[in-house]
């Protein structure tokens, strides 16, 4: 060694060894990051499109206009409740035992307060 500050070079590294400054780990965590963000802007587009064609086949449609049977109720329930619909809604209409059924309890279910409720 002489006075000059000269040193000997580095030893070569070993046959197969990377002479990168990136480790190994770091390229393929990139990699595997770069694949996956691809798979997901790619399954966003697959997905979302058939979405679309999903919602679109299982939204039911509106009629055009109200049934003359429940016509003239519109305007009313527009007024009580301060809203105005923005086009008609299907209406079901049920034979009348489905429907006092359907809006009725059995008396030996009301608790004390259900029926002070009623009175």
């Amino acid at each position: 060694m002489s006075a000059l500050g000269n040193s000997p070079a580095p030893p070569a590294p070993p046959p197969g060894d990377s002479t990168s400054d990136v480790p190994t780990w770091v390229v393929a965590t990139a990699i595997a990051v770069a694949v996956a963000l691809a798979l997901a802007i790619v399954g966003a587009f697959v997905f979302s499109d058939e979405k679309a064609k999903t919602s679109a086949a299982t939204t039911p449609s509106h009629p055009d206009r109200w049934d003359r049977r429940v016509a003239p109720y519109v305007k009313i329930v527009e007024k009580e409740r301060g809203l105005d619909f923005r086009h008609p809604v299907a209406v079901r209409f049920l034979p009348d035992t489905k429907f006092e059924k359907g809006v009725t309890a059995d008396q030996d279910d009301l608790t004390a307060e259900d029926r002070q409720e009623i009175e």
